[in-house]
């Protein structure tokens, strides 16, 4: 005759629950400390065919600092359904765990945000994304932004840098290039350039006038930000010369384009 696993009589039935709570608390606090741990290249890694969107930008307020972590993906192609985000500072150092909320769900995308207070002393994040079973790091190289505030250290290869003839109507393509150590010569796209503000600065005569400018790509150590100026509404005649600069810091401080022997860029509208 086949005996039962397990069979609890009423008179040990507060013993077994006593074992049982003391088994639950310990699964509980093993899965808790193995999510503090960094993770790692071998751990299974999830990636959507056209790549998710992530998003870091700082507020600065008051002297504090909160940074923003979104995960953005387009539910034609899939992402990963974000738990939570493991976060370190400067190399993956007070390694903790940050619960993530969804803030929109919808057919044009699907993000998920984490906020973080950042301590003054905190110079770069590291970071990865997981579910509670898979991961997003980066394909085992993890996630690293450098938060506002900070101040460019170099700005130009401002493009085109010789005058140039136009004819009405036709749009120019103007781009400028930043360099920051350890941001634009180990991070890559628009992701962790949410902090970086971009401006071109033109001029047809007295008034000077500002343009965004955008996320270009990565040109060696450099990122690069464009901008496409609209000659439509200028006269035949005009020369507009412009320069741009570069801020990381809520527009605090700037970097202006260093423009060499060139000057100012300028173009001549026919």
């Amino acid at each position: 005759m086949l005996q039962p696993l397990l069979r609890v009589y009423p008179t040990h039935r507060k013993q077994f629950q006593q074992r049982l709570l003391k088994l639950v608390m310990v699964v509980t606090v093993t899965i808790i400390s193995t999510m503090v741990v960094p993770p790692q290249a071998t751990q299974a890694s999830f990636h959507s065919p056209l790549g998710p969107t992530i998003s870091v930008s700082t507020n600065l307020t008051d002297g504090q600092r909160q940074v923003t972590i979104e995960y953005s993906f387009s539910p034609r192609y899939g992402g990963l359904e974000v738990r939570f985000v493991h976060l370190g500072y400067d190399g993956w150092q007070q390694p903790q765990v940050i619960t993530a909320v969804r803030t929109r769900y919808d057919l044009g995308g699907i993000t998920y945000q984490a906020l973080i207070d950042l301590p003054a002393y905190v110079r770069t994040i590291d970071f990865a994304f997981t579910d509670g079973t898979r991961w997003d790091n980066n394909y085992g190289a993890d996630y690293h932004a450098v938060p506002a505030p900070w101040t460019p250290t170099w700005a130009g290869n401002l493009a085109p840098a010789q005058p140039q003839s136009v004819n009405v109507g036709t749009p120019v393509e103007i781009t400028a290039q930043f360099f920051e150590p350890g941001v634009t010569d180990q991070l890559s796209g628009p992701n962790f350039n949410d902090d970086v503000i971009a401006e071109l600065w033109y001029t047809t005569g007295d008034t000077w006038r500002a343009l965004p400018m955008y996320f270009h790509k990565q040109v060696g150590h450099n990122h690069q930000y464009v901008v496409f100026f609209d000659t439509t509404t200028l006269q035949p005649g005009t020369t507009v010369r412009y320069t741009c600069r570069f801020s990381a810091n809520a527009g605090a401080t700037w970097r202006w384009c260093d423009l060499g022997n060139h000057g100012d860029g300028s173009l001549y509208i026919q």
